[in-house]
């Protein structure tokens, strides 16, 4: 987040903390804004970008298209999700949305692969911005829409503009927080440094969301992503889960079926005396008693994802 929207989001009585950004005021408007601290931009371009990014990017390059999302990750060579992505272009530029926890080490990774082609990759977290609308009643007017959804969408934008819009909306400013957790109850799996390289991209359902074709030739992990969706073999997906009370449950702790580890814990969100979680379990025992630990067998409930 550059030095001008911080100072300007200060003004607007907002409150940084490390993982979140506060605001004072109600957050039950229908209207909702969000000025998201999470997610940073990496713009990607040059003559072979497409080139580069349908090497190593599991969704089809191709056919990303201005004012339209898709998306996708990036694996290791063994299929393990490095980082999901929202992908899109502006003008002859790829914007790459993913985890600002995750930017540099993409970036990284990307650029060991540029050798001797024409692609420049840039950190935008000093000149984009990413604003959020949620309005419950209607679509918002503003950005792209996320998903088949219509309550929300996310605009990508120069300070000034952010600016602009800031001052000039009805919607009422809300908690990052609050917009990283609809991600999570529509099923968008964002990874951290703590849960990179732990999942393949079916664990994550990124296939479902429309994130990885399997049509498009090679890509780094291409082969084991393949071969799961081939053979059938993906035994883990992505669910929404709940249990009560304390302690706050952990990333990457246990899932238990008794006292067999089912499945892991990759974001936590505290709701009113609830935590609610997304995790990757295992098909098999979906319809099992699971619990968040053998110590305290708190149960835990599933629940389905919603747009």
């Amino acid at each position: 987040m550059n030095s001008n929207w911080y100072d300007f989001l200060s003004t607007q009585g907002a409150v940084f903390e490390k993982d979140d950004l506060l605001f004072p005021l109600s957050t039950t408007s229908k209207q909702r804004l969000y000025a998201i601290k999470h997610l940073a931009i990496l713009q990607v371009n040059g003559k072979d970008s497409a080139q580069l990014l349908q090497g190593q990017a599991t969704c089809q390059i191709n056919d990303i298209v201005e004012n339209k999302f898709s998306f996708g990750a990036f694996c290791t060579p063994q299929g393990k999700t490095i980082s999901s992505f929202l992908i899109t272009k502006q003008q002859d530029s790829f914007l790459l949305i993913l985890p600002t926890e995750l930017l540099e080490k993409i970036q990284k990774r990307l650029q060991l692969y540029i050798l001797r082609a024409d692609v420049q990759l840039t950190d935008c977290r000093e000149t984009l911005c990413l604003l959020g609308f949620y309005d419950l009643d209607k679509p918002p007017t503003l950005g792209v829409s996320l998903l088949k959804q219509t309550k929300r969408s996310l605009l990508i934008c120069d300070t000034e503009t952010a600016i602009q819009h800031w001052q000039n909306s009805a919607f009422t400013p809300c908690p990052t927080n609050e917009w990283a957790y609809l991600d999570a109850l529509a099923g968008i799996p964002w990874l951290n440094t703590e849960t990179t390289e732990e999942f393949i991209p079916q664990m994550l359902n990124i296939d479902k969301l429309g994130g990885i074709s399997f049509n498009k030739g090679c890509y780094t992990g291409q082969e084991i992503v393949a071969r799961t969706h081939y053979l059938g073999k993906a035994k883990r997906q992505l669910y929404w889960g709940e249990v009560e009370s304390s302690p706050a449950p952990i990333r990457l702790q246990s899932v238990m079926n008794q006292q067999q580890s089912v499945g892991k814990i990759i974001s936590i969100f505290r709701v009113n005396k609830t935590y609610q979680f997304l995790m990757v379990l295992a098909i098999d025992h979906e319809n099992s008693l699971l619990t968040l630990d053998e110590a305290n067998c708190r149960p835990i409930k599933l629940s389905h994802f919603h747009e």
